[in-house]
């Protein structure tokens, strides 16, 4: 079965964190609002929190909303702490490997 695009609405915050998303049909162009913009993720329709829209939610939309962030904080810090580091050890290895392959191409350059 082959995978097909989902599109979806989000309510997030000021720094990308989504902590609802509902999945729509794919947005059409309209007069009115004129061709969607769709990122890579298929979301075309971000709502941003405003400080007190807290107050006016239900106790589980406040939960959700709790857990999400929390979750998407955890993972960013797990991925600072144990991931970057990894990734820049193997960025100077690339790196010291670079070097080392421009002066094998030299040595094998000059003897030709």
């Amino acid at each position: 079965m082959a995978e097909q695009k989902a599109y979806y609405s989000v309510f997030g915050l000021k720094d990308g964190i989504v902590w609802l998303a509902t999945q729509q049909r794919k947005p059409v162009r309209s007069r009115t609002w004129g061709r969607p913009q769709i990122d890579e993720d298929g979301i075309y329709s971000w709502f941003v929190d405003k400080v007190g829209d807290g107050e006016n939610m239900t106790d589980q939309a406040k939960v959700a909303k709790g857990t999400t962030i929390a979750t998407c904080l955890n993972m960013k810090r797990v991925v600072r702490e144990q991931v970057e580091p990894r990734l820049a050890a193997l960025a100077q290895q690339v790196s010291a490997l670079r070097v080392q392959l421009n002066r094998i191409e030299q040595k094998l350059g000059e003897k030709e």
